[in-house]
């Protein structure tokens, strides 16, 4: 995630004001573990075009390597590639080196297209991002994708 841990319950207010005022075409999505009702994380798709959408998601650290992110991302992907069908491909950045991440993507079926540098705000330095994408014809051979909706 780009933003440091919330530190305060206005940390949280000044968050949740800004997913309430996205851009429609900007869908938000909170994860809790079904045995309670804690949020563990957060998860984002965008269109960026008519044929383009991107990823983003954030998972609390003590739930990391459980597979919440990995299952709620192929639940997103789902959605999306079903819900918009003039996408083509999906894209998420990765920071270079966070191996979790890394593998959360890769079984979802995205592939590494590209490398570029930014600065996070959290950060005092430049973070070197991977974009990851997954286009829909790869989407269409995944096991674990969306059975069709078309077919009956």
């Amino acid at each position: 995630m780009t933003w440091s841990v919330h530190r305060s319950l206005e940390d949280t207010d000044a968050f949740l004001a800004r997913v309430i005022a996205a851009p429609d075409d900007q869908y938000d999505w909170a994860v809790r573990e079904s045995a309670d009702a804690r949020v563990i994380g957060g998860f984002q798709f965008s269109l960026r075009s008519e044929r383009e959408g991107q990823l983003d998601y954030t998972l609390a650290e003590d739930v990391w390597g459980q597979g919440f992110a990995t299952e709620a991302a192929q639940a997103v992907l789902n959605w999306a590639m079903t819900t918009f069908p003039t996408v083509q491909r999906v894209v998420g950045g990765v920071v270079v080196g966070n191996r979790g991440s890394e593998r959360v993507v890769t079984k979802c079926g995205m592939v590494e297209a590209g490398r570029y540098e930014e600065h996070w705000a959290k950060y005092d330095r430049v973070i070197e991002l991977a974009t990851y994408a997954l286009t829909r014809q790869s989407w269409e051979k995944l096991p674990w994708r969306a059975p069709d909706t078309d077919a009956a």
